[in-house]
């Protein structure tokens, strides 16, 4: 077992933080191929488990012995690994206040959201047609499945087509690629539930525009539960507009137009749009993510206060430039992956004082810890001048 302690080890040294931990250990076992399947999955989970933990021990403590007290803290069932560190005396068991050293949005428990970054979420899909026919299909192969309420505020909640599964089930053995799409309860509820604003103001979208698009995934559950409307998708990234066409065509949705654009720039947004407008404009910016280190613990482990500072200040720009170009009576839907009142509450405020006229619907965290989900920040805007 001493080898399996020392891939650990290394990989520990050699990772920085940079690229995402996921795509890191792809290009290491890529190196090490003898390594096998079950000596992967040993060396990943042990990895994982000292990102959720290291940051307790304020004094720090060995690697090898976090792990093993990581194990506990993070319920880990792996009887292999447990194996693999048989001979290594565990950690005491850090006593920590449960702290942040970053203000939290609203509705947000420091020491709850804390010890939610310990465990592995859970897995999530939308089913994009015959949902009940899917989930008697995973349950007649043994995976444990059940629909997951969306939407907001609470009280509100409908439960259709969202469905909760214990991460890493194998449900692309299972199902047709076309027929659902791997998306967090929090982002499905993100849109959902401005839909369901929409809705109640007899408000149907007409012309969409996605900034910072990425691969879309709000835009596809658009293009689901509306078909008919134009979409517009912008993103710095010419590599990401592409994975997303490569999607749409996958779902057979149609109705997509693709620009690159850098949203922080004033005079880009112009000359790219030339004056259009749009009743509808989703905007989910980039942040530190925070509400998904759960799924990243690396980014929790690395995380310093110089970043929190760059994302707010791209996220203004990023909104404001976009508010530019909503049209009369139109909605704005702010949004981010992010706990912190920096990148939420104060951008909100920001772009309330910067634009008379806009009125602000909604504005909270969507709270997935109790679901084993994401945490997600979502602000609705509706533009009252004529």
């Amino acid at each position: 077992m001493q080898f399996l302690l020392f891939h650990i080890e290394s990989v520990l040294t050699t990772y920085k933080g940079n690229p995402p931990l996921s795509v890191f250990l792809k290009a290491y076992f890529r190196q090490h191929p003898k390594l096998g399947s079950r000596d992967r999955k040993a060396i990943s989970e042990a990895v994982y488990i000292y990102y959720r933990c290291a940051s307790a021990w304020d004094n720090g403590a060995p690697v090898l012995p976090v792990i093993k007290t990581g194990m506990q803290l993070c319920g880990s069932d792996n009887p292999f690994l447990d194996r693999v560190l048989q001979g290594v005396a565990a950690a005491p068991v850090p006593i920590v206040e449960a702290g942040f050293p970053v203000p939290l949005s609203a509705g947000m428990s420091a020491g709850g959201w804390l010890a939610s970054l310990r465990r592995q979420p859970r897995l999530f899909i939308r089913v994009r047609k015959q949902v009940d026919k899917v989930m008697v299909l995973l349950q007649q192969s043994d995976i444990d499945c059940h629909k997951e309420a969306t939407g907001w505020p609470a009280g509100q909640e409908r439960a259709d087509d969202c469905l909760s599964l214990k991460n890493g089930a194998p449900v692309d053995r299972l199902l047709e690629e076309e027929d659902y799409v791997v998306q967090d309860w929090a982002s499905q509820a993100s849109i959902q539930g401005a839909l369901d604003l929409m809705r109640q103001a007899g408000f149907v979208p007409q012309q969409v525009w996605d900034v910072c698009s990425g691969a879309g995934g709000k835009s596809i559950l658009l293009k689901d539960k509306l078909p008919a409307f134009r979409l517009l998708v912008s993103d710095i990234r010419e590599s990401i507009l592409h994975n997303l066409k490569m999607r749409f065509r996958k779902y057979h949705l149609s109705g997509l137009e693709m620009k690159v654009i850098d949203n922080t720039a004033t005079q880009q947004v112009a000359a790219a749009l030339e004056g259009r407008l749009f009743d509808t404009i989703i905007c989910d910016v980039p942040c530190s993510g925070s509400g998904t280190w759960a799924r990243t613990p690396e980014q929790f482990h690395f995380f310093e206060m110089e970043q929190l500072q760059k994302f707010a200040a791209l996220q203004y720009p990023i909104a404001a430039n976009a508010l530019s170009c909503l049209a009369p009576g139109g909605f704005f839907v702010y949004i981010t992956c992010s706990v912190f009142v920096a990148e939420n509450e104060a951008v909100v405020q920001r772009l309330m004082e910067g634009r008379p006229g806009l009125q602000l619907l909604h504005s909270g965290i969507i709270d997935g810890i109790s679901r084993g989900a994401d945490c997600m920040f979502v602000a609705v805007f509706r533009n009252q001048l004529p």
